[in-house]
């Protein structure tokens, strides 16, 4: 299995050198269109020159002998086209808005004779549809994301909610955050990139477990279907945020966004026999944004950093009964009631230089740690910990070797996981193990049974360790032939290799002894105010320290594709993508799965007019799912391993276990 990885790997690898633009990775677009005269016929050997803040270095094109050009490996923002003839007097055409990853075909340009000295600026509208790719897609323009906010932390997922074919429902930690979901598949199967670099989360895959400001992207592309040969393997959406690169002028931003408690509604109902007000659930955001970009060296190097302090605290909504519990077993609580708290630091820097005329290079870091902690209505402490997040860093090199040929090689390691040893509140493992109270027992084959849990306090018996990390090296490079074999092709193939994503999650029961958990109940059921009485204690018998599961995974996927226009207004697009996948359970020594995924992508678009604001799509695409480590049910196939423990009990009340 391993040297037919290697032969395919090598294979991919001599077509990249011998294959004499890739968006599928940076998010980069082209734009495309026609010269022609006065009199409508087509000129040929005219240079069309594209420039924009948004692109380190001008990009040039020269029309072909049917006076059509074509401008590849465009960073989105907003562009001018600059035409020039000898004998014809210079066009400019302004004001040409390009989208990530998209193809835009800009309305056709008449040249008038004149001299190069002369220069007409023309204005239309921008181009708004794909023209080339089956794929269907939506762009979100991160201003108009800021400008209609539809939760108050403003996550940058949140554009998903305006997002066609797309389910969503509310997270269960009360921050506003919302899970997703699409194309018959649940909420943790879509893949998250940001510049081409995957930035999910290897222990959990959920989109909202990564972690950005909204300052630090321009736009957003979602492949929505029909996913081209260079998506990675995904059931769901190919999601990728494409981030700002600074510019030749210095620009910042700053923003605060705040809501205390006291601005929330309060529908919480009166119980008018008890006489006893439950709570609502709130809540409190107290977030800070900023960002800053210029150059570090003009035309040169562009750096670009952003910034989020977010804290997002959430009251729990509590009954009149949940109220009362409160004020019998822990009354210094009572109007001070444990909130969730959601708290991250969420630093983000990207440096994009142009180390030669025809190659840039582009460095990013991001940081999305998230610290959570929260309660449910009739617990006194914080003891749920669900800390997620961890760092990203990529680095990746793109190259133009003339109008046809485009490389782009990248690298990028990613350490995002779940909790860690620092998630756990030093003082909450003072309070000892966590303690249940319940109303009353009932004896079930001589084993008492807690029958309704009114009250839960103490601090953790157990701390969940989740360790998750891995590394991408991608490889892709298209080749663009104008025309031949009947009618231009644009030829692409490429690698993804993931040679080692690993996960490990352990157990530590904090108690030297063992002591896990103990159940009590009220001395007089119909009074919580009676005190209590111990009924059962549970303890682990076995090491204190277990390692329930620890894989480690590889995927080696190459990919092969041509977009074939065999005529003006028709793309048809043929590819197949391989992905070379073993799952591994360390634990042990079993290979959960060794499979060869093979997936084809068909495809067209059909321009059903000439200035291509209508186009007919059509798309074939096999799918496969994405690897994911800790929470997956793949990785627990083979059982988790579980401490071995012991539980004591207490029948009547007198002490003895």
């Amino acid at each position: 299995m391993r040297k037919r990885v290697v032969v395919v790997v090598f294979i991919s690898l001599l077509g990249i050198m011998f294959v004499p633009e890739t968006s599928a990775q940076s998010g980069n677009g082209s734009l495309r269109g026609k010269i022609v005269d006065e009199q409508g016929a087509a000129l040929p050997g005219a240079t069309v020159t594209a420039t924009s803040p948004q692109a380190l270095a001008p990009v040039v094109a020269v029309t072909d002998g049917t006076g059509e050009y074509r401008l590849a490996n465009l960073p989105p923002g907003t562009y001018t086209l600059k035409v020039e003839l000898t004998g014809f007097s210079i066009v400019i055409r302004e004001g040409i808005l390009l989208r990530a990853a998209a193809n835009f075909q800009v309305d056709e340009l008449t040249m008038k004779l004149g001299s190069l000295e002369e220069s007409i600026t023309v204005s239309g509208k921008s181009p708004m549809v794909e023209v080339t790719n089956p794929t269907t897609t939506m762009n979100i323009d991160a201003q108009f994301q800021e400008a209609l906010p539809l939760t108050e932390g403003g996550f940058w997922t949140d554009f998903l909610q305006m997002t066609p074919g797309v389910l969503s429902r509310p997270h269960n930690d009360g921050s506003g955050r919302q899970n997703y979901y699409a194309s018959g598949v649940e909420h943790r199967e879509h893949v998250t990139q940001m510049d081409g670099f995957m930035a999910a989360n290897y222990w959990d895959m959920n989109v909202n477990r990564t972690g950005l400001s909204g300052e630090a992207i321009s736009d957003t592309n979602v492949k929505l279907s029909g996913v081209d040969a260079a998506a990675p393997m995904g059931y769901g959406l190919v999601i990728n945020m494409i981030s700002k690169s600074g510019g030749n002028s210095l620009s910042g931003s700053a923003g605060y966004t705040v809501q205390p408690f006291s601005w929330n509604g309060n529908n919480a109902a009166e119980n008018r026999q008890e006489g006893v007000v439950g709570t609502p659930g709130t809540r409190k955001v107290d977030q800070f944004d900023a960002s800053l970009g210029g150059p570090i060296m003009k035309d040169k190097v562009w750096m670009f950093g952003a910034y989020r302090r977010a804290f997002i605290d959430s009251t729990v909504d509590r009954s009149p009964a949940d109220v009362q519990a409160f004020q019998a077993f822990a009354p210094d609580l009572v109007g001070n009631f444990p909130a969730n708290l959601l708290h991250s630091h969420q630093p983000f820097v990207k440096v994009t230089s142009r180390v030669h005329q025809n190659h840039e290079l582009v460095g990013v870091f991001q940081y999305d740690r998230m610290r959570q902690q929260s309660v449910r209505s009739n617990e006194a402490n914080r003891t749920t910990v669900t800390d997620v997040g961890g760092g990203m860093y990529g680095v990746s090199l793109q190259s133009t070797y003339g109008s046809s040929l485009t490389t782009k090689f990248s690298f990028n390691y990613n350490n995002k996981q779940g909790n860690d040893p620092s998630s756990y509140d030093q003082s909450l493992m003072d309070l000892g193990v966590p303690i249940s109270i319940f109303q009353n027992t009932t004896v079930n084959q001589g084993i008492p049974t807690g029958v309704g849990n009114i009250f839960n306090e103490g601090g953790y018996g157990t701390m969940a360790i989740e360790h998750s990390s891995y590394s991408v090296i991608r490889g892709d490079v298209t080749w663009f032939k104008q025309q031949g074999l009947g009618g231009s092709h644009e030829f692409q193939t490429g690698f993804l290799l993931m040679p080692r994503n690993s996960y490990k999650g352990s157990n530590i029961v904090i108690d030297p002894t063992g002591w896990t958990a103990q159940s009590v109940r009220l001395r007089d059921p119909s009074n919580m105010n009676s005190g209590e009485i111990p009924f059962s204690r549970t303890f682990v018998t076995s090491a204190l320290e277990t390692v329930n599961t620890h894989g480690q995974d590889h995927d080696y996927g190459v990919y092969v594709q041509d977009t074939w226009r065999p005529m003006h207004r028709l793309t048809m697009t043929l590819g197949v993508r391989a992905d070379f996948v073993r799952r591994y359970d360390v634990l042990r020594s079993f290979e959960i799965e060794k499979a060869v995924h093979v997936a084809p992508r068909l495809g067209g678009a059909l321009l059903l007019d000439d200035d291509a604001k209508n186009v007919l799509r059509a798309s074939f695409a096999g799918v496969h799912r994405q690897l994911m480590g800790g929470r997956d049910a793949v990785a627990a196939f083979p059982g988790n391993p579980t401490a071995s423990s012991k539980t004591i009990y207490d029948n009547n009340g007198d002490g003895i276990f």
